[in-house]
């Protein structure tokens, strides 16, 4: 079996940790660990708890969006996760403390990762099983605004970071800043040299947390886009120079 690991230190017993069984397969199996928080390849087994940050990612960022109680909403978020995983799709991530609590995720596309190629099946009557019609019609709307406004297109050596959450008893403590910290080492094992981000226009406290993590402001939307779609806004880092 040909692969490779590495161990790099740093201070304050900060350690980095790739390993890669196979180098032919684009994701290698990580285990990251820095200042108490590890970062891990997610797994199917971890749909659950996937699904209750991903409820928390919508309150967050998209609060007043869904009406359905949370318990609904989690058990609708955990379809898409499992069908997600069923279907190959990798890049998500998942963070533990010292004691192996959860306590964030966020997520990794790179330039040549595939993507979902069909819908989950009987996807609008788990929808409206779960969350309800009104809720229903809110995503169906959020996911056709997001047809106009795609994600990026990536050339190689580029990762696009999105659906990052700290787990909401945890947040102001620094979690978020060392998963992004840990991530953009792993990404650096990988050879990528930039990263880019989308944030949503007047979130003013996520775009100055990337700020002071070095991501500055490359494309904006123009004044009319709210009309149409979800205004956002692409973030950039040189991983290569810090900006």
């Amino acid at each position: 079996m040909s692969g490779f690991a590495l161990r790099t230190s740093y201070k304050r017993d900060t350690f980095l940790q790739l390993y890669d069984y196979n180098y032919s397969h684009l994701y290698r199996y990580v285990n990251i660990i820095m200042e108490q928080i590890s970062l891990h390849a997610a797994t199917a087994a971890d749909a659950r708890v996937l699904a209750e940050l991903t409820v928390q990612l919508y309150q967050s960022e998209l609060p007043n969006l869904l009406r359905a109680s949370r318990s609904a909403q989690f058990r609708f978020f955990r379809y898409l996760i499992e069908h997600e995983f069923a279907c190959g799709v990798r890049g998500r991530y998942l963070a533990l403390d010292a004691s192996g609590t959860p306590v964030g995720t966020l997520s990794l596309r790179l330039a040549n990762d595939p993507a979902p190629t069909q819908l989950p099946p009987r996807l609008l009557n788990v929808a409206l099983e779960t969350v309800g019609l009104a809720d229903t019609l809110q995503l169906t709307g959020v996911a056709l605004r997001g047809l106009i406004s795609p994600e990026p297109s990536l050339r190689r050596g580029e990762g696009f970071i999105h659906s990052l959450v700290v787990r909401e008893d945890r947040r102001g403590s620094g979690i978020g800043a060392t998963m992004m910290q840990l991530l953009e080492k792993y990404a650096c094992g990988i050879d990528l040299h930039t990263m880019l981000l989308r944030v949503v226009v007047g979130n003013s406290r996520a775009i100055s947390f990337y700020q002071r993590l070095g991501y500055r402001v490359v494309d904006s939307p123009p004044p009319w886009a709210a009309w149409i779609t979800l205004p956002v806004l692409l973030m950039r880092k040189d991983l290569r120079s810090g900006a």
